[in-house]
C-alpha cells in the first residue's frame, strides 16, 4: 500500500510549540530529519502509531502530532498537541500524514497519507539512509 499524495516540497518551521499528552508546555528544536506523524481521534493506524511508540524509524527524530481541539486520549510520550495554526503552517490537509522535515533547508521534502508504520518506512526509509 501506498501514499496517494505526490511529495510537495515547501518550507517548515524548525520549533514546534505545543501541550505534550499531560497539558504540560512543550518547545521541540527540529534540528534533526524528523518524521512528524500528524494523527487523529477514532483512528485505528493512529491508535496503533501511538502505541508503536516511534520503534522502527531509525534514522529520524519522531515526533505525534494532534490539533489541540480534538479530543484524543493518549499519553504518548511524543504526542505533542499543537495549534490549528501550527497544522495550517504545515500545510497538513488531511490527518493522519506525515511528514518528514529537512533541518538543513527548513523545507518539507516528503509527505503521505499513513495507513501503517510499515508502509511509512517503506515510504521514507531511504532518506535516513542518504
Amino acid at each position: 500500500m501506498r501514499s496517494i499524495d505526490p511529495p510537495r516540497r515547501r518550507p517548515a518551521p524548525l520549533v514546534l510549540r505545543g501541550r505534550d499528552a499531560h497539558g504540560g508546555e512543550r518547545e521541540v528544536n527540529l534540528e534533526e530529519l524528523t518524521l512528524l506523524i500528524v494523527v487523529k481521534p477514532n483512528c485505528q493506524a493512529c491508535e496503533e502509531l501511538l502505541a508503536h511508540d516511534a520503534r522502527g524509524f531509525e534514522g529520524f527524530n519522531v515526533w505525534y502530532l494532534v490539533d489541540e481541539e480534538l479530543a484524543l486520549a493518549s499519553d504518548a510520550p511524543r504526542l505533542l498537541r499543537v495549534s490549528a495554526a501550527t497544522l495550517a503552517t504545515l500545510e497538513v490537509r488531511w490527518p493522519p500524514a506525515y511528514l518528514v522535515i529537512d533541518p538543513t533547508c527548513a523545507e518539507v521534502i516528503f509527505e503521505g497519507v499513513v495507513f501503517d508504520a510499515e508502509q511509512i518506512m517503506e515510504e521514507v526509509g531511504h532518506l535516513a539512509r542518504r
